[in-house]
């Protein structure tokens, strides 16, 4: 009987997640205006609906439904929502590591990414 040779698939971890800070929706009046924190752990934040606006560090951006903003350790963030517009974001907040990291934060995905 002959030996079939055999490929080794490594299994690799693009993100790994240690815990969780925060995960939640919330409804956003226009006109809200948080004016900004920052913290050691990365933030997600992902627009449900309407139109919000982000801030990561000193560029703006204008998230429509399905645009994620990713927020890395220690950058500074504000978020709002226009005058007369309401949006909905989901947010969540976490520790981690790993390549798929690395490349993140203080960038805006627009939907599809």
């Amino acid at each position: 009987m002959q030996k079939t040779a055999r490929r080794f698939f490594p299994i690799i971890k693009p993100v790994q997640l240690s815990g969780f800070f925060s995960f939640f929706e919330k409804d956003i009046d226009g006109g809200f205006y948080f004016a900004g924190e920052h913290h050691d752990f990365w933030e997600v934040v992902y627009c449900l609906s309407g139109e919000i606006g982000v801030s990561s560090d000193e560029n703006v951006y204008a998230l429509s439904p399905g645009d994620v903003m990713i927020h890395r350790p220690n950058e500074f963030h504000k978020i709002w929502t226009p005058e007369g517009r309401r949006g909905r974001v989901l947010i969540f907040s976490f520790t981690g590591a790993g390549e798929l990291l690395v490349g993140f934060g203080g960038h805006e995905l627009a939907a599809g990414f």
